[in-house]
């Protein structure tokens, strides 16, 4: 008999914590200790990794080839209606990332006119190491895809999207 597959719930502290550890291990400091993922870019691109099918229509209008996806990818409910919550669940990703805090994963750096951003601690860089699975294989193909969209502006991104829901 053949086993059906695990599916992960989005709004599992596991699943994120793991989503976000890879989401900061290529983008964990700039060549220039400029630090990059604040909490719109996470909020950001976490929506895009949760929704794979959106990924793919940005990176087309962008004119950047897409990720093959699976066919329980393409051809899902969230395919056809992308859950674009996450864009906007502040308190989820500040409940997450106190939590990672707490943990030892990432500390977290301020700057006056930016914000908040986060760094991955050796602690986290070396449980980052430990995501093996194939779900967090496919994560980190999308986050290749994530890393040639980076140097879009948030606010261009964010209207992308936008335009791009509209459509679908």
């Amino acid at each position: 008999m053949n086993n059906l597959p695990f599916m992960y719930s989005d709004n599992q502290l596991e699943l994120n914590i793991g989503l976000i550890l890879l989401l900061l291990e290529p983008y964990n400091k700039s060549l220039k200790e400029k630090y990059i993922i604040d909490n719109n870019k996470a909020l950001t691109y976490l929506c895009l990794i949760k929704n794979p099918v959106l990924l793919n229509f940005v990176l087309k209008d962008l004119g950047i080839e897409g990720i093959e996806l699976q066919p329980s990818e393409n051809y899902s409910i969230s395919s056809l209606s992308p859950d674009t919550d996450s864009l906007f669940d502040r308190d989820s990703l500040k409940t997450i990332l106190k939590q990672m805090a707490r943990l030892g994963l990432i500390s977290v750096k301020f700057k006056e006119s930016k914000g908040f951003y986060y760094v991955l601690t050796e602690r986290g860089e070396h449980i980052t190491l430990k995501l093996e699975s194939d779900y967090y294989q496919s994560i980190r193909n999308y986050l290749k895809k994530i890393n040639e969209i980076t140097n879009l502006s948030m606010n261009k991104l964010n209207l992308l999207i936008n335009n791009i829901l509209k459509r679908i």
